[in-house]
């Protein structure tokens, strides 16, 4: 019973640790970092919170990021503030 459970909190699970990555990046963006290195960080963590798949798009004030763990999948949007 306990592994249904766990099959059920799996997604829940899954945007929880998306909403840390975007949340992450949304800093590293606000702090002036690069495009390309947001994403790179962002999948440090996404790979440390034993996020299989990571796809990031940066646009100018979202950051848009789509992840697998499993069979579980979620897209999430986060909006970002300008710079300093």
């Amino acid at each position: 019973m306990s592994g249904m459970g766990d099959s059920e909190g799996a997604p829940a699970r899954l945007v929880d640790g998306l909403e840390q990555v975007l949340r992450y990046g949304a800093l590293l963006l606000r702090a002036g970092d690069a495009a390309f290195r947001v994403r790179a960080e962002m999948g440090g963590v996404a790979s440390a919170l034993g996020i299989e798949a990571l796809a990031v798009q940066v646009a100018l004030g979202t950051l848009t990021a789509s992840a697998r763990r499993g069979a579980a999948a979620a897209t999430l949007v986060r909006e970002v503030g300008h710079p300093g």
